[in-house]
């Protein structure tokens, strides 16, 4: 059965940078556990992390096509068509084979053109088969040892990003 990715309303951005007005795919980070994108999360604490001293939280608003999305550890046979279609044609175009079993999860599948694409060039055919968010769990060897933890979803395609604009904490009553 085909899952539709749910994607938070709100997520978040952490960066050394105090005065972003966009976020771009090509200032990414090569050497990052789901290769070059723009990193977020559900969660500001865990992109508090990333802002550092200097640095601030940044709210972004992330818009697209939720059949055009993969989510990493989802088996293969669970993400939508157009998700399938994606990594069929990127293993097509790493000359892998599809393994026999539809049990493996999407990291995985993907994760087999490592020997022909770096985690760049990955991304970036990704991102012209029309894919414009990949998410999933850090795992430990992808953890970049700074507090990483829950979902990081990456978006590889910059018009997928609405807005940004730097997170102000909503005090609730019971803090006031």
């Amino acid at each position: 059965m085909m899952i539709i990715p749910h994607i938070p309303l709100r997520l978040f951005h952490g960066s050394a940078l105090p005065d972003l007005t966009s976020l771009k795919i090509a200032f990414a980070q090569n050497d990052t556990p789901l290769g070059p994108g723009v990193y977020l999360t559900e969660d500001p604490l865990v992109a508090r992390c990333y802002s550092k001293d200097l640095g601030k939280i940044y709210e972004v608003e992330v818009r697209g096509n939720r059949s055009y999305v993969i989510n990493l550890d989802e088996p293969f046979k669970k993400q939508t068509f157009e998700a399938r279609s994606s990594i069929i044609k990127l293993l097509h175009l790493a000359k892998c084979e599809m393994p026999s079993t539809d049990k493996l999860d999407a990291r995985k599948i993907i994760q087999m053109t490592q020997s022909k694409f770096t985690k760049e060039e990955r991304n970036l055919r990704l991102a012209q088969l029309g894919i414009w968010m990949i998410f999933g769990t850090l795992d430990c060897y992808e953890s970049n040892g700074r507090g990483d933890r829950g979902i990081q979803y990456v978006i590889l395609e910059d018009t997928s990003i609405m807005s940004v604009k730097p997170y102000i904490k909503q005090v609730e009553p019971s803090e006031v």
